[in-house]
């Protein structure tokens, strides 16, 4: 172009830049969409999680217990087992917070969480039911080790420097039977 329309070099490349500049900018647009793209799907995750988890003790919610029980039901039915329902609570939960400030109840609530989380294996489901009670899903081979396994879980943190005991109780989750009634 330069030796038959004698355009100089300068000329050249500004017409190159104005007739590209259409293409610069959709890459600019592609790269800030996937930008954006990234930032929302870890804004999504983060409600996903927080809509499913208790954030003081980190174990599920009521919407995460229902969530994950179908889940567990299915495989306690493929492999054989029986599904558990324990329901714990945290006995005068109400006297810690009054004697020694809700700051302290938050600790107890935290510990003994923890403490119930820990001694679940992963697939089984630990949830903050209400304000001291926490329900625990779990398999069990038999119907009569069920008792064992929820006495275990309450000892467990029972026995920790949290200045708590728990009270529950354990049922085996009848095949037809809807998961609030197991729970009462």
């Amino acid at each position: 172009l330069r030796v038959l329309h004698r355009v100089s070099p300068i000329e050249i490349y500004r017409e190159a830049a104005l007739q590209s500049l259409p293409v610069w900018i959709l890459l600019l647009l592609l790269v800030l969409m996937f930008l954006l793209l990234r930032r929302l799907r870890s804004a999504l995750n983060l409600v996903t999680h927080l809509m499913y988890q208790d954030p003081l003790t980190q174990s599920m919610n009521r919407r995460g217990l229902f969530e994950r029980a179908d889940r567990l039901r299915a495989l306690a039915e493929r492999n054989g087992s029986k599904l558990a329902v324990a329901i714990f609570d945290i006995d005068f939960f109400k006297q810690i917070n009054d004697r020694y400030g809700h700051e302290a109840g938050d600790q107890v609530l935290r510990a003994i969480g923890g403490g119930l989380k820990a001694q679940l294996r992963e697939y089984d489901v630990l949830c903050r039911w209400g304000g001291e009670e926490f329900v625990a899903l779990f398999l069990v081979d038999s119907p009569e080790a069920a008792p064992g396994v929820a006495e275990r879980l309450r000892a467990s943190v029972s026995n920790r420097e949290v200045g708590a005991t728990l009270s529950g109780g354990v049922v085996i989750w009848r095949d037809a039977e809807a998961l609030p009634t197991a729970i009462s």
